[in-house]
């Protein structure tokens, strides 16, 4: 064998195994959305919410850390966060929120990131959420 096709050789080698070691990962990332979005996908249908989500789809939405919901409480919100979350303090543009809204990114919160449960327990506090018929 030529020394130029030992080194192709070791090199569709070496991409094997980084291949092999990246769908790993991979995988395991995968295990873990099906897992979180299955918790959450029965949390959800247990309280009558979401009755067409599925997994698959919770999974694609939310990952492995619900990232987008996860960092809107990840501490007190800013002044913009709380036009955009409770609308306008002029009372101008007021937010329709529901209670299942609430109960929806209750239930998120808790099975993505639990230790913001506070944070968002107070928003809720906040909030005047028009019973869901």
């Amino acid at each position: 064998m030529k020394l130029s096709e030992l080194r192709v050789s070791h090199l569709l080698a070496s991409f094997s195994v980084a291949a092999l070691v990246i769908s790993g990962c991979a995988s395991s990332d995968d295990d873990e959305a099906q897992r979180l979005a299955g918790q959450l996908v029965s949390s959800l249908h247990s309280e009558d919410l979401a009755p067409r989500l599925t997994v698959d789809v919770a999974a694609a939405l939310y990952g492995t850390d619900a990232a987008t919901v996860c960092e809107a409480f990840d501490g007190p919100l800013s002044s913009a966060e709380r036009i955009i979350l409770l609308g306008n303090p002029s009372g101008r543009r007021p937010k329709t929120i529901t209670t299942d809204s609430v109960s929806y990114v209750r239930l998120v919160v808790e099975t993505y990131c639990p230790e913001r449960s506070e944070y968002l327990a107070d928003v809720v506090d906040e909030l005047d959420p028009f019973e869901s018929q």
